[in-house]
Order: C-alpha cells, then sequence, then structure tokens
C-alpha cells in the first residue's frame, strides 16, 4: 500500500484498499474527484495531469491519484523498471485494469509540502519522457513542416520572379537557406531520437506482459 504521510489522505483508504483486494482487485487506485489545496498547487497539478493525458494515457484520471494498493506479483515484475520513470503512471500502464475508487484530497493542517515547483517539474519529465515518444514525433512534424514551407515559398517565389516581375531582395535566399536548414537539423535529430527512444523501450525494464495465473502442466 502507498500512501502519503502528511494525512491529505483519509488513512481510512488503507482499509478500503485491503477490502478490495480481498474481493480479487490487483490494483486498486484512490483518484481524486476534489482537492483543498491552493489555487497554485491545483493549477500546476491540472497542468501536469493534462500533459500526462495528453502524451502518455488519455484514459488517466484528470485529477490523478497518490494513494494505491498493487499486489505483490504485480510489484515484483515491475520493481526493476528504469529509475527515472513516474511511479504512477507505471502502476496505472499494467495490463491488468486497476479499481478506481474517488476520494476528496484533504487540507494540509500542519507543515509544509517538500513537493515544490523544481520535483514537479522533474516528475512531469519522467512521467512524459519515461513513457512516451510523443514530444519526439512533435519535432519530427515541426521540422517536416518547415522543410515543406520552405519549399513551397521557394516555390512561390521563383515562379513570381520569372513570371510576374516579383523584385527578390538578396536577403530572402539567405532567410529560405536558414529555415531550410534548420528544418534538416530539426527532422535530423529527431530522426537520431526515435533511435535512441528505441534503444531505451528495449532497456528500461517495463514488463511488456503482466502473469496474471500460471498453471502446472498435468
Amino acid at each position: 500500500m502507498f500512501i502519503s504521510a502528511d494525512l491529505q489522505e483519509p488513512p481510512e483508504l488503507i482499509d478500503i484498499a485491503a477490502g478490495e483486494w480481498l474481493e480479487g482487485s490487483n490494483i486498486v487506485v484512490f483518484a481524486r474527484s476534489r482537492r483543498s489545496d491552493s489555487l497554485s498547487v491545483r493549477l500546476n497539478s491540472r497542468i501536469f495531469y493534462m500533459l500526462v493525458r495528453k502524451f502518455v494515457d488519455r484514459e488517466y484520471g484528470p485529477n490523478g491519484f497518490c494513494s494505491f494498493l498493487i499486489s505483490s506479483k504485480y510489484l515484483k515484475q515491475i520493481e526493476h523498471s528504469a529509475k527515472s520513470t513516474f511511479l504512477h503512471t507505471l502502476v496505472w500502464s499494467t495490463n491488468s485494469k486497476p479499481k478506481v475508487i474517488p476520494y476528496e484530497r484533504r487540507r494540509r493542517r500542519h507543515g509544509k509540502s517538500g513537493w515544490n515547483f523544481r520535483k514537479r517539474v522533474s516528475a512531469a519529465l519522467d512521467a512524459i519522457l519515461g513513457n512516451s515518444i510523443s514530444p519526439i514525433r512533435f519535432m519530427s512534424i515541426i521540422g517536416i513542416l518547415i522543410i515543406s514551407g520552405t519549399f513551397l515559398l521557394s516555390c512561390f517565389l521563383i515562379y513570381g520572379r520569372l513570371f510576374g516581375g516579383i523584385e527578390i531582395a538578396g536577403y530572402v535566399p539567405v532567410i529560405l537557406s536558414v529555415f531550410f536548414c534548420s528544418g534538416s537539423i530539426i527532422l535530423s535529430v529527431s530522426l537520431i531520437g526515435e533511435y535512441v527512444a528505441r534503444i531505451y523501450l528495449n532497456v528500461d525494464g517495463k514488463p511488456r506482459v503482466i502473469v496474471e495465473e500460471t498453471r502446472a502442466k498435468t
């Protein structure tokens, strides 16, 4: 059972999770239906989970979750995953569909949270870059669009120069060359990133399948 020690998650969740586990649920997550935090905390969390839903998993809860229970057989298969990953997205991405239970996150009464802005940014990078190659694909699309736009603009200017009497100043070819080279560099780096991402996906240690049950051969 994973639960925060600041008492913003009700301790009663432990009993609820244990009950669900006894009924056969391998993974139980407690999704926040409402949180009594400051405006800045709620805004940062909303942006964070919006990015996770956009780049990692569209089914991920809009308010995320902190507390969860995971059975030992699933824990053993994910405990050797890469260090630079976000635990909660790793738990959510297992092949077993988790049992989701909503709850209201309490307001902090004592102390100050150590979950500062720097840690939130680090967690966001781990969650997105450790579970998705969409940012690399996005950069590839940008490179292709820049190259395509430069090519189309070059054709337009050449046609206008030959048949339309458009005067082309000397800086225009320079600007077009800069855009074309920039697009080519972005696309080339993105292609290298695609290869690196495939290497990462093969060595990150995440289970490709989860073994639900094994049976002895008779």
